[in-house]
C-alpha cells in the first residue's frame, strides 16, 4: 500500500526523463537554487501563511499544536499515517520550496508555488480548533459543578480551550485584510496576463501561418492562445536550451517570428540582430503599475516581430 502513491510520481518521473533528459521537468532546473534554509527562509515561510489569504501564522501554531496534542493523546499507527500525510508532509514541502527558490511575495507568481502545503495545513489547523472548542466545552461540568478526581485537568482542559478561540477570534481582522488582499492580486495578475499574453497569443494566431515557429520571451498564455510551434528563450518548454545544448541566439536566428519583451534585449548584439532582421508588427503594452505578476516591470511589454523575408535571386521568378 505505501507504494501505490509512488506510482503516479515514478511515471512522472519516467516522462520528464523520456522528454527533456532528467527525472523532473525543465522549469525546475531552471528555477531552482542550491539548497539553504535559513533564518531568513524561516520568517518568509511563516509570513507565506498569512500573506497567502488564510490565518496569521501565530493562528496556525495554535491549531496545529491542538491537532497534534489530539494526535499524540492516543497513539496509534492511523495517527502516524495522519500526522505524516497533514502535518509533515506540508512542512517539508515548505522547506524544500524555501530553500530552492529566492520566493518573493509580491503577486501570485510565487505565491502558488505555497499553495499546496498552505491547503494541506489548514486541514490539520482547522480540526485542531475543533478541538479547543470541544475542550472549551469542558467548563459546563465546572460550571455544573460536576466535580471530582479529573477537575484539575477539566479546568486546564477549559482554559486551553477558552484561549485558543481567543486566538481564533483575534485572527479574524487579518485573515479579512489578507483574504482581500490576495483577491485583488490575483484579479490584477489575471488581468496582466489577459491583457498581454492571452492577447499575444490570439494576435499570433489570427496573422502568423500555420507553420510558423515563434521564439517567445514567456511561452505560457502566449503559446496557449497562439497555437503555434513555440519556443521559450530561457527554456521552459525546450529541453535544448534548457540544459545548454542550444543558445537561445539560435533560437532567434531560426524564428519566424518573435513575441519578445524588448527591454530585456536592451543594448546588445541581439537587439541589432533583431532590429535588422524583423519588422515590428504590434506592441502590447500596460503601464508597469498594473503588472503585478512579478517584480519585473519590464515585462509589461510584449513586442511582436516578424522576420523580413529573404532578397530575391536575381534572375528569379
Amino acid at each position: 500500500l505505501w507504494l501505490i502513491p509512488l506510482l503516479p510520481l515514478l511515471a512522472w518521473g519516467f516522462f520528464c526523463k523520456s522528454v527533456n533528459g532528467h527525472f523532473l521537468p525543465n522549469t525546475y532546473y531552471l528555477k531552482s537554487r542550491p539548497f539553504h534554509f535559513g533564518r531568513a527562509e524561516v520568517s518568509l515561510a511563516w509570513s507565506s501563511i498569512c500573506d497567502g489569504g488564510l490565518v496569521p501564522w501565530w493562528a496556525y501554531l495554535v491549531g496545529l499544536a491542538a491537532f497534534v496534542a489530539t494526535c499524540v493523546k492516543r497513539m496509534d499507527q492511523r495517527k502516524w499515517i495522519t500526522l505524516g500525510v497533514f502535518v509533515a508532509a506540508p512542512v517539508i514541502y515548505l522547506v524544500a520550496v524555501f530553500g530552492t527558490r529566492q520566493i518573493l511575495l509580491q503577486g501570485y507568481y510565487w505565491t502558488r508555488w505555497l499553495d499546496p502545503a498552505l491547503l494541506a495545513l489548514a486541514v490539520p489547523a482547522s480540526v485542531g480548533y475543533g478541538a479547543l472548542i470541544r475542550w472549551a466545552g469542558a467548563s459546563r461540568r465546572l460550571l455544573g459543578k460536576e466535580t471530582g478526581p479529573g477537575t484539575s485537568l477539566t479546568l486546564v482542559t477549559a482554559v486551553i480551550g477558552v484561549i485558543g478561540i481567543g486566538c481564533l477570534a483575534a485572527s479574524i481582522p487579518p485573515y479579512a485584510h489578507s483574504f482581500s488582499d490576495r483577491r485583488s492580486h490575483l484579479a490584477s495578475d489575471a488581468r496582466a496576463i489577459d491583457l498581454l499574453n492571452v492577447r499575444a497569443g490570439k494576435w499570433i494566431n489570427e496573422h502568423t501561418p500555420h507553420d510558423a515557429t515563434i521564439v517567445v520571451t514567456d511561452a505560457g498564455g502566449t503559446r496557449y492562445f497562439g497555437m503555434r510551434r513555440t519556443i521559450d528563450l530561457v527554456g521552459l518548454n525546450n529541453a535544448a536550451i534548457a540544459f545548454h545544448r542550444l543558445d537561445a541566439r539560435d533560437a532567434i536566428r531560426n524564428a519566424d517570428w518573435l513575441a519578445i519583451c524588448p527591454a530585456l534585449f536592451s543594448g546588445s548584439d541581439l537587439q541589432r540582430y533583431i532590429a535588422a532582421e524583423f519588422t515590428p508588427r504590434i506592441e502590447i503594452r500596460i503601464p508597469p503599475a498594473e503588472y503585478t505578476i512579478c517584480n519585473n516591470p519590464w515585462q509589461a511589454v510584449i513586442e511582436i516581430l516578424e522576420r523580413n523575408p529573404k532578397p530575391a535571386m536575381p534572375g528569379s521568378r
